[in-house]
């Protein structure tokens, strides 16, 4: 069967990385649609069985007057901390959610942290940090960095682990080089 895209003549191993990397054509907000989840307990949408509370009320009353983005930022972090005992699939959403971004918000720093929560996704965090640090522009200064790591570890609770701290001085090192 052949491929929709097969016009575009993307090489096969560049197919998969474009699709993931594609940029949008619009300012509108980068996260999707809540239908377009592919966790649907992550989206939060109450069912018919479940008819909103008083609380639930006013969540939706305080999400109404927030800006759009801090929006999108509290529901990729509730996302994410729904997947903080599975590094892969926090890792994936957050690539589904905001893709090809390091925005500076605590969803980076809490995707960072559960990566090093896991061996297996240690060298994961340490691209991640060496993109961000190399991405940014001008670049930003490590105090800085620093301290959000610190604040989204407490916050969050997470351990506060020297790995990370290692991992962002070597992407600086290499980025002075």
């Amino acid at each position: 069967m052949r491929s929709l895209l097969a016009f575009r003549k993307i090489p096969p191993p560049f197919l998969l990385r474009w699709l993931i990397h594609s940029k949008p054509f619009c300012s509108q907000s980068r996260f999707p649609k809540e239908s377009d989840n592919p966790s649907p307990q992550a989206n939060g949408s109450a069912s018919d069985e479940n008819p909103p509370t008083s609380s639930s009320v006013v969540l939706v009353a305080n999400l109404s007057t927030t800006k759009p983005e801090q929006k999108d930022e509290s529901r990729v972090i509730g996302a994410l901390l729904d997947r903080r005992n599975d590094p892969e699939s926090a890792l994936r959403f957050y690539n589904w959610a905001r893709p090809g971004s390091f925005e500076v918000g605590n969803s980076f720093w809490l995707l960072i942290h559960i990566l090093v929560s896991s061996p297996e996704s240690h060298g994961r965090a340490r691209d991640l940090l060496q993109r961000y640090v190399s991405s940014s522009s001008p670049m930003t200064m490590p105090k800085v960095l620093v301290t959000n790591l610190v604040e989204s570890a407490k916050s969050f609770g997470f351990e506060v682990k020297a790995l990370p701290f290692s991992y962002l001085l070597n992407a600086y090192t290499r980025e002075e080089d």
